[in-house]
């Protein structure tokens, strides 16, 4: 399992209900890639962050989606963000949700 990290500094006057507006548009053309086995999104009203995962079957299927997805991600954060995105990936060594 391989795991792409999204992180972002929402703008001061950005709600946690507008990032999670903005997931939901992005969340359609993501999990539509091959590979995808999820998302989650979390939100700090506090600090004003936000940051997704997104969870892949293989580091090549994160790959290979990310060359596409990185525009959408972009165009659809620009709006609501004040810094450049964060992105990242790791390979998922344990997952306790997947060990019961």
């Amino acid at each position: 399992m391989y795991l792409r990290v999204i992180k972002c500094h929402l703008r001061p006057d950005v709600s946690a209900e507008s990032a999670s507006d903005v997931y939901h548009e992005i969340l359609p053309a993501v999990v539509a890639y091959e590979g995808c086995l999820g998302t989650s999104l979390m939100v700090n009203d506090a600090t004003h962050t936000a940051v997704a995962f997104i969870y892949w079957d293989s580091k090549e299927h994160a790959c290979a989606a990310g060359q596409h997805l990185r525009p959408l991600l972009f165009s659809h954060t620009w709006e609501i963000t004040d810094a450049p995105l964060d992105i990242a990936g790791f390979h998922v060594m344990h997952h306790s949700m997947l060990e019961r």
